[in-house]
């Protein structure tokens, strides 16, 4: 049935589609059902599959040829505004009003669920480049700032989250992968952070390996091997028990102290021209001496037969009083 609404009506004149229920009879408004209506007057057009007296109904769909639902627009009571579904019946994305965009993740609807694996995720997070700009196809007088990404970048670091229109060859981001790609940098971050912090925080570790930049502002004991490959920052009082080796320039601006083993004063006693000074604990290899005399010398002096426990002081001649030297071996 055509039905051709008059002008009286609140929005203008209208053509409606309806149909009757079966077995109906009448032909008031009220008892049919309207398929579809289209109004000049307010310029609106309006497909709907239930009786118009309902509060909430359909406004759009479309129907696959088995008759499942593949998009529908709702308006009335109903909180959804717009629902995809694929075409198996199950997979959907909803707007829904006041929570905005979901998508079905339900674990039964998934197979070969595969985790993946977060190692290295941080550098490509890093990589990429967030940056601000406005869309060309709008007015330079209306142009809102935008933030987010340019998919050409995007797609040097993540191909996978990139896609390119087949008709017009504009690029596209999946933001779903991207924001996948982002967890896993931060859960590679959050492990990075966790292995140092453990190693840190303890009292007293037996061993620390620093692979990545790290700052460390509070006190540390280490009593085993230390190995520094990254720059790091120690701004506490730090503590090397065992072995430390660095691997690249060390600097310090504060005070360094070192130990007993690593520095101390002798005396060549006089009429003497040798003595001997041997460490608490031997050294790896031999290390390097310096020394300092307290007083003026007569006679020229040297550091001979270092090994890695112990050196000795060589004066070319006798002195007639005792010589003190201050000694530091790195």
């Amino acid at each position: 049935m055509v039905h051709g609404r008059g002008t009286g009506s609140a929005i203008g004149g209208a053509i409606n589609f309806q149909t009757s229920a079966a077995g109906a009879s009448g032909s008031t408004l009220r008892s049919l059902s309207t398929v579809a209506s289209f109004a000049g007057g307010t310029g609106y057009a309006t497909f709907q599959n239930t009786a118009n007296t309902s509060s909430s109904f359909t406004a759009f769909q479309v129907l696959s040829a088995g008759g499942q639902q593949l998009f529908g627009v709702d308006t009335g009571a109903n909180t959804n505004v717009a629902k995809f579904t694929g075409s198996n019946g199950t997979n959907q994305c909803t707007v829904a009003v006041g929570t905005g965009w979901s998508c079905s993740s339900d674990e039964r609807l998934k197979t070969n669920i595969v985790s993946l694996d977060t190692l290295g995720s941080l550098e490509k997070v890093g990589a990429l480049r967030p940056v601000t700009y406005n869309w060309t196809a709008e007015a330079s007088g209306d142009r809102s700032l935008q933030y987010g990404f340019i998919a050409q970048d995007v797609e040097q670091i993540y191909p996978e989250a990139v896609s390119t229109d087949p008709t017009t060859g504009y690029k596209m981001i999946n933001q779903g992968r991207l924001l996948t790609f982002t967890i896993m940098g931060l859960k590679d971050a959050a492990g990075k952070i966790n292995a140092l912090n453990t190693a840190i925080n303890t009292s007293n570790p037996s061993a620390l390996t620093i692979t990545q930049p790290a700052t460390i502002s509070k006190g540390l004991t280490v009593t085993g091997p230390t190995t520094v490959t990254d720059p790091t920052t120690l701004s506490g009082n730090v503590q090397f028990s065992g072995g430390a080796e660095f691997e690249g320039v060390v600097k310090s601006t504060g005070r360094i102290e070192l130990s007993k083993n690593n520095t101390g004063s002798t005396t060549v006693p006089a009429g003497q021209t040798t003595t001997r000074v041997a460490f608490m604990s031997n050294f790896a290899s031999a290390p390097n001496i310096a020394l300092t005399p307290h007083d003026f010398l007569n006679t020229k002096y040297r550091v001979t037969n270092v090994t890695n426990a112990g050196f000795e002081i060589e004066l070319s001649s006798a002195e007639q009083t005792n010589k003190l030297f201050d000694w530091r071996a790195l």
